[in-house]
């Protein structure tokens, strides 16, 4: 199959790419760095620049599916009016860009993968969440709205659209690895101190799914005809961030005992804090239902596998 794919030099979308070639799917990816791309993946993989409309439409005629994970760090920065509307432009504004160019093409691709968030559901307290639930109010969740109704517009032109609302990723890179090196330039990892703990009180639900799952999950929703709308990709475990923070001081035989007070964590992030303190049970109810076999559906393994792989990371 030829697979376009936006976002693909970020911490899932090389994950999800790699698995991709290994499988024998033939990749364009639309990139703003080309250069990039090709360093990644090699010199044979198309890179299309997004300005490169003609480019573009070309490419969306070959493909017969699309996988879009273009968008700015959701923890990337510290949340003021700028960077909020950084997020929203690079996956609202980029999303509508791309389905406006499907629907442009005489033969569109016929599935869409859009990533969203399971940040669209807002704080929830300890309801169990599946994907019937309708959209909270908060600014994470508007955004997740909005950039599910871009991708949903695929559907005039005939493709499945699967919006795929994303959980916390662990594995080698992204959250995790920025709390185990908070500050990137110094070589210190504060859970292997004893100084980690979880975020305020930690009893706020705190959904999650290991990388190879987030990977597997793309790659099942591209053959299984039947998911059609919202999935959450998360694991089957529901746990606490006060949970998730025991089990990762544990593997460093350590005791989650610093808790980060919510208001340090609204000086430091802005209004990304509420992120991070929001309830949220989310369960995979969809991706159960169809049949989806998990290879991480417990925390610590997936949190045993992660950290591992990352500290040989470190140490290089």
């Amino acid at each position: 199959m030829r697979v376009l794919v936006t976002g693909a030099t970020g911490f899932l979308g090389k994950a999800l790419c790699t698995q991709l070639q290994k499988q024998g799917h033939t990749l364009s990816i639309v990139t703003r760095y080309p250069e990039r791309v090709h360093s990644v993946f090699g010199a044979n993989v198309e890179s299309i620049c997004w300005n490169h409309q003609s480019s573009l439409l070309k490419a969306l005629e070959e493909a017969q599916a699309v996988i879009n994970l273009a968008g700015a760090s959701i923890a990337g920065k510290r949340w003021n009016a700028a960077y909020k509307e950084e997020l929203v432009r690079s996956r609202v504004e980029t999303t509508h860009t791309l389905v406006d160019s499907m629907h442009r093409c005489k033969q569109p691709p016929s599935i869409l993968l859009s990533a969203s968030a399971v940040g669209y559901y807002g704080d929830c307290n300890d309801k169990m969440i599946t994907e019937e639930r309708p959209a909270g109010s908060d600014f994470l969740a508007e955004l997740c709205l909005q950039w599910e109704a871009e991708a949903n517009r695929a559907r005039q032109c005939g493709a499945r659209v699967a919006t795929m609302r994303l959980a916390t990723v662990l594995g080698p890179g992204g959250a995790l690895a920025k709390m185990l090196r908070p500050f990137p330039s110094l070589p210190i990892n504060p859970w292997k101190l004893g100084l980690g703990g979880p975020f305020g009180s930690g009893k706020q639900w705190m959904p999650w799914i290991h990388i190879e799952d987030a990977v597997g999950l793309f790659l099942w929703a591209l053959q299984e005809a039947s998911l059609d709308g919202p999935c959450n990709a998360v694991a089957p475990e529901t746990i606490s961030n006060l949970e998730f923070a025991r089990a990762l001081a544990s593997l460093y035989g350590k005791q989650a005992s610093f808790p980060i007070p919510a208001f340090l964590l609204r000086l430091l992030l802005g209004e990304f804090a509420e992120s991070l303190l929001a309830s949220q049970r989310v369960v995979p109810a969809v991706a159960k239902r169809l049949g989806y076999t998990y290879r991480y559906p417990e925390l610590l393994p997936a949190l045993k596998e992660s950290v591992t792989v990352l500290e040989r990371v470190f140490k290089q």
